[in-house]
């Protein structure tokens, strides 16, 4: 007979709403700090503020055909905020920094309705508040943070609904996905995520397993129909259908050799790696408040001490391989983070470090460092969780904790998994971080059953009474944080002000009359003028992107067989300080 045990209060009565304010206030203030302010586009937001810009003017939801996201949420929400005075890329990130504070809201409000203490709220907040690729896309209008917004409040409503099993509360996290899956198709992860949950508990709620799996088949049926609706109209973007399935694109027919399957599995390798040492490294301020009570855990086990030297061991010996190869942060999948700072610089002719100088070496080797111990002691903190679902499961149990944790190691584990098999930059990474810190900063659950009373008992207690410890671990985890959060800061405010040369420039040479056709303003400025969907940029092309004649150009430095007609000062907060942006004329022949 099924041995079941009540399950524990997960989520507490009382919420300290000060531990949820105090987060989003600082980050606030960081946000301004920052100065996000600029009437221009930036990175891909080209495509989406113009989609936005239709709507508007039509009623009309058109995308461009630079999108492979499904988009209609990003769109709707955006438009949402440029009704009061019309249409402008500030309008555009004012709604990218209100879903940026729910997605901060959203995690503060899972910790403390889960019973975690204000400190560790706010120190948890705080980790995904500064994390630099969050930080630097709540200055645009790109969908990753709107994507995640909506993915961290069905994530709130799924746990909520795990301890107090509300039928309304899974029904308010199934429209949250459905939200999420309008901006992007992956928000199929969530109910997935739930789906398996459920399975996974000794005793079936039928109920909720039906309402995931109808969300499911739900959030499939909206691409399915947006897709039918679009090729209806004609109004299928260029890009949309171009992806085709994760497996064939890993392991196309025609190529179907050992050869080529060692060399698509070798790929795979790199990509888990690089995505375990970057979270590593962006969770590690989290981590490293964890540590102690990761070693506590592991020193309750039989083998838990010959486990933590080995994981050291491996953190070690991974750093070193790290160096020996050459890849020390940022990788070649970062966009976000770049040698320099953060934003990408997408000019005819940028180059890594011919641009702008990179940062010192020592804060990059650093940061490798921190991503090769803190990938470590992620998996440690997983391998915890899978051995509570495990135990759960063998001693018939029923643990409202455990279900949530199990909920957030899946819906990480499963995005995640789509970025490594599909390829990713590092902003692709930003959804899988909100589940990851709830994940470790719950922690495991207090006096679960997998922990066995062990002869290594003695050593826990010492460990436990020793104040050095834990504070060595605060110690830690605030440096890294104010290292993080420094770095964020200082890295979007220059993002921001040499940009907002760059259309100082851009707009000078329109107000000379010279005609957009003959200006190559870099990326985000082509598009948004000059964007053609005809252009095939896979193949070889002799100019920038859509560029009709680029007898001006905007760079960071001269260009053989051009003079310089204009510049203007950006200043910078990271090394050299100082950056100046050039407007280019070709000379006469």
């Amino acid at each position: 007979m099924e041995n079941l045990i009540a399950s524990r209060q997960f989520y507490g009565s009382r919420i300290d709403y000060a531990a949820i304010v105090l987060p989003v206030l600082i980050w606030a203030i960081a946000v301004a700090i920052a100065n996000p302010l600029g009437n221009f586009p930036l990175q891909d937001d080209w495509s989406f503020s113009l989609t936005v810009r239709h709507l508007l003017d039509t009623g009309e939801f058109r995308p461009g055909g630079w999108t492979a996201m499904s988009l209609f949420g990003q769109t709707v929400w955006g438009a949402l905020f440029c009704l009061p005075f019309g249409f402008s890329f500030n309008a555009l990130r004012a709604s990218t920094l209100v879903a940026g504070a729910l997605v901060l809201v959203a995690l503060a409000m899972l910790l403390q309705q889960a019973g975690c203490e204000r400190r560790k709220t706010v120190a948890a907040t705080l980790v995904l508040a500064f994390n630099p690729i969050f930080f630097e896309l709540n200055s645009t209008f790109m969908t990753d943070v709107a994507f995640t917004s909506f993915c961290a409040l069905s994530t709130l409503f799924y746990c909520r609904y795990l301890s107090k099993r509300s039928s309304v509360t899974l029904v308010v996290a199934i429209l949250f996905g459905c939200w999420a899956v309008l901006i992007r198709q992956l928000g199929l992860f969530l109910p997935l995520a739930m789906l398996l949950t459920l399975l996974l508990e000794n005793r079936r709620d039928w109920r909720a397993i039906a309402l995931s799996a109808i969300a499911l088949v739900a959030g499939i049926a909206l691409l399915k129909g947006l897709s039918a609706w679009l090729d209806a109209r004609d109004a299928m973007p260029v890009m949309y259908l171009g992806k085709t399935p994760i497996m064939s694109r890993l392991f196309p027919a025609s190529t179907i050799t050992l050869a080529a399957i060692g060399h698509r599995l070798g790929e795979i390798s790199w990509l888990f790696r690089a995505a375990l040492a970057q979270t590593g490294w962006l969770l590690f301020p989290i981590l490293a408040l964890r540590l102690p009570g990761l070693v506590r855990d592991y020193l309750r086990l039989s083998w838990g001490k010959a486990i933590l030297i080995g994981a050291s061991l491996c953190s070690i010996a991974w750093f070193a391989t790290f160096v020996m190869q050459h890849h020390i942060f940022p990788f070649n999948t970062w966009t976000t983070v770049r040698e320099s700072g953060l934003g990408p610089i997408w000019f005819f002719d940028a180059r890594p470090g011919a641009d702008v100088p990179p940062l010192p070496a020592p804060f990059w080797y650093f940061a490798t460092f921190l991503g090769s111990v803190g990938g470590i002691l992620l998996l440690l903190d997983i391998a915890l969780t899978l051995k509570s679902i495990v135990t759960r499961y063998q001693t018939k149990t029923q643990d409202a904790a455990v279900s949530v944790r199990a909920f957030l190691l899946l819906s990480a584990s499963i995005y995640l998994m789509t970025c490594v098999l599909g390829g990713f930059y590092d902003r692709y990474l930003l959804p899988a971080f909100m589940p990851l810190i709830a994940l470790v900063t719950l922690g495991s659950p207090a006096g679960d059953v997998m922990w066995p009373s062990s002869g290594r008992s003695r050593l826990s207690q010492l460990t436990r009474q020793s104040w050095m410890w834990p504070r060595a671990a605060l110690a830690l985890s605030c440096f890294t944080l104010i290292l993080m959060g420094g770095f964020a800061v200082a890295g979007t405010h220059d993002y921001m002000s040499w940009n907002r040369a760059r259309w100082l420039l851009a707009d000078t040479l329109l107000q000379r009359g010279i005609p957009v056709t003959k200006i190559d303003g870099g990326y985000e400025f082509n598009g948004f003028y000059l964007y053609d969907p005809r252009i095939d940029l896979d193949q070889p092309q002799p100019k920038s992107w859509w560029v009709h004649d680029n007898e001006y150009m905007i760079q960071f430095n001269p260009m053989p067989g051009y003079r310089v007609i204009d510049s203007a000062d950006a200043g910078g907060w990271l090394p050299p300080l100082r950056t100046r942006l050039l407007a280019l004329q070709r000379e006469s022949p």
